[in-house]
């Protein structure tokens, strides 16, 4: 269907369903629009910002009638528009139920299978339970995360997602040189409290020895430092891997490497 709809308008939506990308959904005209941080049974206005043939997709100007699922976030880095979160706006219960429904149809629709799913095991924590942190670096040394669908760097005062010690550890970062060429910065905290930092970089220097000992003697619960370049691994100082004990297993995780972001469900799921 042909729209004289263009980038800068603004539309009045209704939002029906959510995306795999988290995102609203509504229909305009015929065509799928999709609506960062608008939830199913939202009418919202709607600043158009890319319009294709079948599809569009735009920012949310102003809600004007939310959603009974809609819930305050309490989170000032959510509202000023931080991309770590996508679905902290949506009450717990129904994110199980679009999760549930995500994964039924997923399997339906592209595995071409018919399979039970049940539901889905909540988690016991809604805050402080994520033990890694990745933050970028933008080229002003601006340490955080990015704003939503945007390579803007954002600087946080504080995460309610993250653990407690990967929040201290990042706010001692923020007062400290970051040398040039930096990308990112992951921080990995283990149940026991202690934190393992992995720089990656363009380059290795003698900056991130100096920005090792300055955040060693700053933050006690400091494992290990590493940084990781395109051709090499730089271990810097302190332990090489951190010990995570899940259930009666007990893992040795190299900096860097993958590891369930929720301790507590990764129990769950292990068991």
């Amino acid at each position: 269907m042909e729209t004289n709809l263009k980038p800068g308008d603004t539309v009045e939506l209704t939002i029906t369903s959510l995306g795999s990308g988290g995102e609203g959904v509504g229909k305009y005209q015929g065509m799928a629009f999709f609506v960062p941080r608008g939830l199913p049974g939202d009418k919202l206005l709607v600043t158009t910002r890319k319009v294709k043939k079948r599809y569009g997709s735009g920012e949310l100007s102003k809600v004007l009638k939310p959603s009974s699922h809609r819930r305050e976030t309490h989170c000032a880095t959510f509202e000023a528009g931080c991309g770590g979160c996508q679905w902290l706006h949506l009450d717990y219960q129904e994110q199980l139920r679009q999760k549930t429904n995500t994964l039924r149809e997923t399997i339906k629709r592209i595995g071409k299978m018919s399979v039970p799913v049940d539901s889905i095991l909540p988690a016991a924590h809604m805050r402080h339970y994520r033990n890694k942190f990745s933050m970028r670096v933008d080229a002003k040394g601006t340490i955080g995360l990015n704003r939503e669908n945007s390579h803007e760097v954002l600087d946080l005062d504080g995460c309610m997602m993250e653990t407690r010690e990967n929040v201290q550890v990042y706010t001692r970062l923020k007062g400290l040189k970051i040398p040039r060429k930096t990308n990112q910065i992951h921080l990995r905290s283990s149940p026991d409290g202690k934190v393992a930092v992995c720089v990656f970089a363009d380059e290795f220097n003698d900056g991130y020895v100096r920005l090792e000992k300055e955040l060693r003697s700053r933050c006690p619960m400091l494992a290990g430092f590493d940084v990781k370049t395109r051709k090499r691994h730089h271990h810097v100082g302190g332990a090489k891997s951190l010990s995570i004990k899940v259930g009666e297993i007990e893992y040795e995780l190299p900096s860097g490497g993958f590891f369930q972001t929720n301790y507590q469900q990764a129990a769950v799921l292990l068991d």
